[in-house]
């Protein structure tokens, strides 16, 4: 990661007048406090692979910018030997395996099965493809806010003079040419305390697993996403209180009461879903609506994510008719079939030789945990629950991607479902 540019965002009006005023920004916090609350900085970060953007829109939301993304590739041998420094024991004296090395065999079996892929439009998804890819060969340009208080207490007191001149705001490019600054420091820091894959108490994530995810496990459909109703509930508006309903162990007795009640009141009504999606497109979810409009919670751990384990059955349904008498029909059928078997077999095989080499690679302390899962295909999936107040819909079923669409037409049709049934409570 690199920072390649800063950029004033908002009003700059307060810090001009202090500036020619001599004022002293970084001591005085009561002016910096109300400069605070009109101007911030967008700062450009280059070289961002794509589990770490993943991390980063799990903090920033739609806040993070994609600017520019490159061509997937595998890092340059020179970026491996960093990323995945050292070598596997070996039994006898001789230097062992280079992981970098490892690491390399694993992500060049997924690149050349995608670079397959392409080819066989007539059985993939052209937009599957990118699924497949692991995710450090996949490098983005993004643009992420710093608040100006965050941005002045980075800074050394002499730092902040040099910046905070008659020439600023022109002296904010010193930062991007000096070799060591305080700012890009603090930056670093905070990049990789982002980015760190997400990790959670063994006995709470053992509970979200039992109560929050399990459910998922009831969605049969064959599709990319999974998704249950783990309840709903509407705001009291008066009583300042919410009517809630769990569908967790739920006691029907208790929640007739409440069902009436909540049949009541005309304010929107709000699902919680457990919505598991591939790690592509819960990004694209986070990125797309702030926290405001779609909250989210209980977001998979990194060991959540693994046991998710990766199936893709998203193959296009085959033009042939496997009951047809006609051989040239059959033999076209056929083929069609090997082409997916052998895809499976080769997805199945890339995987597992991935997941044997994570293991290996982590036990060497200083190769970078977050790099390791990198190397995931960001087909893997994730889970979390969302909350979905129903005066928002018509703006999520107007989202750019199908699949997400499709994920919200799902959750309308349930929460027509739960107004069906207020309905016929009410009308008793």
């Amino acid at each position: 990661m690199q920072i390649t540019d800063i950029k004033e965002s908002g009003s700059n009006n307060i810090l001009l007048w202090a500036i020619s005023n001599g004022a002293n920004i970084k001591e005085d916090v009561p002016l910096s406090s109300l400069i605070h609350d009109e101007l911030f900085y967008s700062v450009t970060l280059s070289d961002v692979n794509f589990f770490e953007l993943f991390r980063l829109t799990q903090v920033y939301r739609d806040k993070l910018r994609i600017i520019n993304e490159k061509q997937a590739e595998l890092p340059l041998n020179q970026q491996m030997k960093i990323i995945f420094p050292g070598s596997m024991e070996s039994e006898n004296e001789e230097p062992g395996l280079p992981l970098m090395e490892l690491a390399a065999h694993s992500i060049l079996l997924f690149l050349n099965m995608t670079s397959q892929m392409t080819s066989d439009d007539d059985i993939i998804h052209p937009g599957a493809i990118r699924l497949f890819l692991p995710m450090i060969t996949r490098k983005f340009d993004i643009q992420i806010p710093v608040s100006f208080m965050d941005f002045i207490e980075s800074m050394s007191p002499e730092e902040c003079q040099r910046v905070f001149t008659h020439e600023y705001p022109k002296t904010i490019s010193e930062i991007i040419s000096s070799d060591i600054h305080g700012f890009k420091n603090v930056v670093g820091i905070g990049f990789v305390k982002t980015t760190n894959i997400l990790r959670y108490d063994k006995q709470y994530d053992k509970y979200l697993k039992a109560i929050k995810y399990a459910p998922l496990k009831s969605y049969q459909e064959q599709k990319l996403y999974k998704l249950v109703l783990l309840g709903f509930f509407k705001r009291d508006n008066i009583a300042r209180t919410e009517l809630r309903c769990s569908l967790f162990k739920t006691n029907t007795e208790n929640i007739q009461g409440t069902l009436k009640r909540m049949s009541r009141l005309t304010t929107p009504l709000e699902l919680d879903v457990m919505i598991q999606l591939p790690i592509q497109y819960m990004q694209l979810l986070e990125n797309s609506f702030s926290r405001e409009v779609l909250p989210m919670n209980y977001q998979s751990s990194m060991s959540s994510i693994l046991d998710n384990g990766l199936i893709y059955e998203d193959f296009k349904t085959s033009e042939y008719n496997e009951e047809s008498e006609d051989e040239n029909e059959q033999e076209k059928y056929q083929e069609y079939t090997n082409k997916i078997e052998a895809y499976r077999t080769r997805i199945t095989e890339a995987n597992e030789t991935l997941l044997k080499a994570i293991p290996m690679l982590l036990d060497n302390q200083d190769v970078d945990v977050t790099s390791v899962f990198s190397m995931l295909p960001s087909i893997y999936k994730t889970n979390a629950m969302i909350t979905v107040n129903m005066e928002y819909m018509p703006k999520f079923l107007s989202h750019s991607d199908s699949l997400i669409v499709e994920l919200f037409q799902e959750i309308s049709d349930m929460a027509s479902s739960v107004v069906d049934d207020l309905r016929k409570i009410k009308d008793k």
